[in-house]
């Protein structure tokens, strides 16, 4: 590992995240249509995306076919570098916890490409959630949330949220899992780690490599059939995965 080249990437990353966010900013000053700020926003985001790929050496292996739009897309979680594989692939609407909306800079970026943040521990704040995936998967956009809620280490699969499922259920959504699994599994940022220390950490080394494997399109009407269904395909696919990456946790 090489501490210089942690600290000049985490000053380019803080740079490169705040010149989009600036690029936000102005779009949402200079743009007449909310169909405009919205093209914008995620033309932005997934530029940032890239840029950060590139910066960091990220080295993502995609696997499987792109969901549709008008999908709900549910990775499993590993760190906050999960969101980085799909803004250049898909135009989503994501889902993040309130404590995101928080985070200096970031926080700023995530509100103005329009994610939505939901307080667990909060049932009208789950209720205004579940009603805003609603409103966009009815308009054919696809929305992506982190099934189990929280960030989990190899091999864990957390629970996975209810809510989501019983949604798509009720209101005949597809689901789309996705597994994400780190070649490296110290690159996941779980417990009481703290993002600095664990960025310096994880982009210290050369390159992070990752696998994102996306499922087939997976419908129901009975909500935690559905979850099940969902568990299932994640626990199995993220094995696979390991075991086919040699990944030894």
């Amino acid at each position: 590992m090489n501490l210089l080249r942690g600290i000049f990437r985490l000053l380019a990353f803080l740079g490169i995240t705040f010149f989009q966010v600036s690029r936000l900013f102005l779009w949402r000053i200079v743009a007449f249509s909310e169909a405009t700020q919205r093209k914008a926003a995620w033309q932005t985001l997934a530029g940032w995306s890239r840029l950060c790929t590139r910066l960091l050496d990220i080295r993502i292996e995609y696997q499987g076919d792109l969901p549709p739009m008008g999908s709900m897309v549910l990775p499993n979680h590993r760190s906050y570098i999960d969101i980085v594989p799909f803004p250049p692939l898909l135009e989503l609407c994501f889902v993040a916890k309130a404590e995101v909306n928080a985070w200096p800079l970031i926080g700023s970026g995530a509100r103005l490409v329009g994610t939505v943040f939901v307080d667990r521990d909060n049932k009208e704040s789950r209720r205004h959630t579940r009603e805003a995936m609603g409103h966009f998967l009815d308009q054919g956009r696809s929305v992506i949330v982190f099934t189990e809620g929280t960030t989990y280490a190899a091999p864990v699969l957390g629970e996975l949220r209810p809510g989501m499922y019983h949604l798509a259920a009720e209101g005949g959504f597809s689901v789309v899992p996705v597994a994400i699994e780190y070649l490296d599994p110290r690159d996941a940022w779980v417990g009481k780690d703290t993002f600095v220390p664990h960025f310096l950490r994880c982009f210290s080394k050369p390159s992070t490599g990752m696998v994102v494997r996306f499922g087939p399109l997976m419908q129901g009407q009975d909500g935690d059939l559905l979850r099940a269904q969902v568990a299932g395909w994640l626990n199995k696919n993220l094995a696979e995965i390991r075991e086919s990456r040699g990944i030894l946790v």
